[in-house]
């Protein structure tokens, strides 16, 4: 989540027409509990189980108390980026919490990989590999 959704209390008044025009969402309407999540890409020539694992143990850390309210652990979900392997890792907080929380889980996982020898952020960029064999091409 990269919006300002922190509580700000701060009083907002609505007119009646965007109730009909625009999506609403109230986080309290069921419970407290929102799904927060921290995306990071890493390279594919690192290790992808160890960075996995930091992410996890870093939400696993933060959320712990409130996964066991809600009884649902954090997980991953992973895709392909033209620079690597997007990670999302995902857990259950409250609402109110979900910058604070999100920070503290992004602050883990930035550290833990940057200590990582076998695991490196992905990052736009462009990298040149010389071949230095010599091809030879015969003509007939």
């Amino acid at each position: 989540m990269h919006g300002g959704e922190e509580g700000s209390r701060r009083t907002i008044i609505m007119p009646n027409y965007l109730l009909f025009e625009q999506s609403i969402i109230n986080y309290s309407l069921q419970d407290e509990f929102v799904l927060g999540q921290v995306e990071v890409t890493v390279t594919y020539e690192g290790n992808l189980d160890k960075a996995i694992k930091i992410c996890l143990d870093a939400a696993k850390k933060h959320a712990k108390s409130f996964s066991k309210i809600v009884k649902i652990e954090p997980y991953t979900r992973l895709a392909l980026d033209p620079n690597g392997v997007l990670i999302k890792v995902r857990y259950f907080i409250p609402f109110y919490n979900v910058q604070e929380i999100s920070s503290n889980i992004t602050k883990e996982i930035y550290d833990n990989i940057t200590k990582a020898k076998d695991v490196d952020f992905a990052y736009p960029h462009t990298e040149f590999v010389i071949n230095k064999k010599k091809k030879v091409f015969k003509q007939d």
